[in-house]
């Protein structure tokens, strides 16, 4: 096809669209080199670098297609076409342009205007703001200045030499009035200086007699040495018992007043504490009771030391009066002296645990008395917090109160934690509240005996109205047909209607059951 002229080309071309496209490679490449090149010869230009689409329409300068023929003519009025619609397009595209930008300066101006609001907004917040903080201080200014202005905010208002200067001066008092009016302490000092000294002799005598006593044991050791190793099985056990005897009196003593000091306390605080005041002489004469007891025990203990001598003295005569080997061996056995490690725990064993079980049992006695103790005290508390609830519930005690109740500040310990006087002013409103319904239900039966009686006078009147006998005592009236009457009733004086009503039981027994006075047969009797 390269040989072929141009009006061939065409002719070509023509037969390919005819047969529906249908060529070979080397045509199609030569189609589009000849397409191409019109185009170009069409624009003015030797060759076409980019799409014809991308063309920009104002350049095209399509030749007359008067003498173009068929697909020629055709492609070139598509070209005109094209390039008319690629115009109307960029005139569109223009006018969308100036219309999004319209729209996007618009919404600026919006959220611009919307900005100032909220700013304007703003602003007139604060200013209220700073309005009222303006106001009240200007208004606690204008109060500040108001208190200056008066006679207590001067600074010598309260000066004591301006304010009683036009005062006279006050009588001279001597100064043994003044001090009387002072408190006296002296009094409490001389007691106190008192018992101190009285405690210096207790104790300056105590070591004298400790003394004296101590002495009194170094010359009768020195005159008559004993051996406590070679005392008898019952010289021993009989110290032993007085020994344990004062233990047992003084530890029962001290758990005596632990227990009585746990369960009492809090019942006698309110009044032992405020009438009966510390006792030192009491105190000092107890223990001067304690300490004299504890002389005697030491007194009858040496006495018994003392008795020891005769003890061995009898001891030997028994064992000479024996002639005997055996009993000489055991005489020489007896004269000989006995070892000093001699274990004597044996003797002591039984009463130091007797004394544990016993010093067990009181610490477990006093723990369940406090146990106890404090159960209840929770129990009473519990039952007087319910108590308050109950009666801030209550109506009846608002309602009826207690007359003259005494307040809690005026009754004594006892009296307030007793669980029986928080109960009182339930049944003192109780009993008002009966009282109270009988009174009403009194009332309200004197009410119904009044109607009872304006009732029966009623009864009365209409069988005077209607001409029917009103019968005596509740007797039965009969018609003269032998027809039973509707109404039996009693009569009842006018003047005294509380005597008649005694004389019948209820009203039913007057009217027997037949409230309706007149029946059609009555009425048709009468007319």
């Amino acid at each position: 096809m390269d040989g072929l002229s141009r009006d061939e080309m065409a002719v070509r071309w023509d037969d390919i669209i005819d047969s529906g496209g249908k060529c070979s490679a080397e045509e199609y490449g030569l189609i589009r080199k000849m397409i191409a090149a019109s185009l170009a010869q069409n624009l003015g230009s030797q060759q076409i670098h980019h799409p014809l689409s991308l063309v920009d329409p104002t350049t095209l300068q399509p030749s007359d297609s008067e003498e173009l023929t068929g697909v020629q003519a055709d492609y070139l009025n598509g070209i005109k076409r094209y390039a008319q619609g690629q115009t109307i397009f960029s005139n569109f595209a223009a006018q969308q342009k100036v219309l999004a930008q319209k729209v996007q300066e618009q919404k600026r101006a919006k959220e611009r205007e919307r900005a100032l609001d909220q700013e304007i907004l703003a602003l007139q917040l604060e200013t209220a703001k700073l309005q009222k903080e303006h106001d009240q201080r200007r208004t606690f200014i204008k109060h500040l200045g108001e208190l200056e202005k008066m006679p207590a905010a001067q600074p010598d208002f309260l000066n004591s030499d301006i304010m009683y200067e036009d005062c006279s001066p006050m009588p001279e008092m001597p100064k043994e009035m003044i001090d009387g009016f002072a408190t006296d302490h002296s009094a409490v000092n001389a007691q106190a200086e008192e018992l101190l000294q009285n405690l210096k002799k207790h104790v300056l005598r105590s070591k004298l007699m400790s003394q004296r006593q101590q002495a009194d044991y170094e010359r009768s050791q020195a005159e008559k040495p004993i051996d406590v190793n070679s005392l008898s099985p019952e010289v021993k056990l009989y110290a032993l018992n007085a020994v344990k005897n004062a233990l047992i009196n003084w530890v029962e003593a001290q758990l005596a007043k632990a227990g009585d000091d746990g369960s009492e306390a809090h019942v006698e605080e309110g009044t032992a504490s405020a009438q009966v005041e510390y006792d030192h002489d009491g105190m000092l004469s107890e223990i001067q009771q304690k300490y004299q007891r504890h002389i005697e025990l030491r007194q009858s203990l040496l006495n018994q030391l003392a008795q020891l001598d005769q003890v061995k003295e009898n001891l030997k005569a028994t064992a000479t009066t024996v002639e005997s080997p055996k009993t000489q061996h055991q005489a020489s056995a007896e004269k000989a002296p006995l070892p000093t490690n001699v274990p004597d725990t044996y003797l002591l064993t039984p009463y130091i645990e007797r004394l544990q079980t016993l010093a067990r049992q009181q610490k477990s006695m006093v723990q369940e008395k406090s146990y106890i103790n404090g159960s209840l005290a929770k129990q009473q508390q519990e039952t007087r917090q319910i108590l308050d609830r109950l009666a801030e519930e209550s109506q009846l005690l608002s309602k009826f109160p207690v007359v003259n109740e005494p307040s809690k500040s005026e009754l004594s310990f006892d009296d307030r934690t007793k669980i029986t006087d928080e109960i009182k002013p339930w049944l003192h409103a109780a009993d008002s509240a009966k009282l109270a319904t009988l009174v009403e239900v009194a009332e309200s039966v004197e009410i119904g005996m009044e109607s009872i009686d304006e009732a029966i006078v009623r009864l009365e009147q209409a069988c005077k109205l209607f001409n029917v006998p009103f019968p005596q005592g509740g007797e039965e009236l009969k018609q003269e047909d032998g027809v039973e009457d509707s109404t039996k009733v009693a009569r009842s004086p006018k003047k005294e209607p509380a005597k008649k009503i005694d004389e019948v039981k209820t009203i039913w027994d007057i009217l027997d059951g037949n409230l309706g006075s007149i029946n059609e047969l009555d009425l048709r009797h009468e007319m």
